[in-house]
């Protein structure tokens, strides 16, 4: 169903899986007008329904979220999820299963969509207060120049030239404005942006904390 699909008073869904999976979902959802089923290879028609449909939930078949394609779309997921509070549920793979071989039976489709899928655990509270870095301040992550551009005890936002992974392990340099303190880390989240100079936004977690660097 394209993004240009007529628009109901009840909240919608948008579904992302492969298409196997969608295929069996619109046999069996009867093309469900509150449910907006995407492609996997075609997130940029996702991140347009957000944009414009803003769905309440969403829901992502599991091994989409978990390959490189779908990293970047989970991360814009997380922003989204609290700029806009959409729910955000995976269907695992037992679960994906169970829609390709089972029927709603009596109950809605969007309901027994959203009750097959699982709720994204809670982001943990943010534990340190975080400042804004300075116009252009600059950091070193392995060596190579970043954009600070917010800091906390624990942890770091920056902008990369290059490549930045989740889970990657990186050694951290603060300018010596910030003590040119040296860390080891981890890249907590990643998603690539497109503008003038492409680049990489990433969250960066102290491997300990670092009391009184933002006093």
């Amino acid at each position: 169903m394209s993004s240009g699909a007529s628009t109901t008073s009840h909240p919608c869904t948008l579904f992302i899986g492969s298409a196997p999976l969608l295929e069996a979902w619109n046999a069996r959802a009867k093309s469900v007008d509150t449910v907006i089923p995407v492609v996997h290879t075609d997130l940029s028609q996702a991140l347009e329904i957000i944009g414009t449909r803003h769905p309440e939930v969403v829901v992502i078949e599991q091994a989409v979220a978990a390959s490189g394609s779908g990293s970047a779309l989970m991360a814009r997921l997380h922003n989204e999820r609290f700029a806009r509070g959409i729910e955000i549920r995976l269907l695992p793979p037992g679960r994906a299963a169970d829609l390709m071989s089972s029927e709603p039976g009596d109950v809605h489709p969007q309901v027994w969509l959203s009750v097959l899928a699982e709720p994204l655990p809670a982001r943990p509270t943010r534990r340190a207060a975080r400042i804004q870095a300075r116009d252009e301040e600059q950091a070193f992550i392995d060596g190579t120049a970043v954009t600070l551009l917010d800091l906390s005890a624990s942890g770091a936002q920056v902008k990369s030239p290059v490549v930045l992974r989740p889970q990657q392990r990186v050694r951290l340099v603060l300018p010596p404005e910030r003590g040119s303190v040296k860390t080891a880390a981890i890249v907590a989240w990643s998603r690539f942006e497109i503008g003038p100079t492409p680049h990489y936004r990433a969250g960066i977690a102290f491997s300990r904390a670092i009391p009184n660097l933002v006093e």
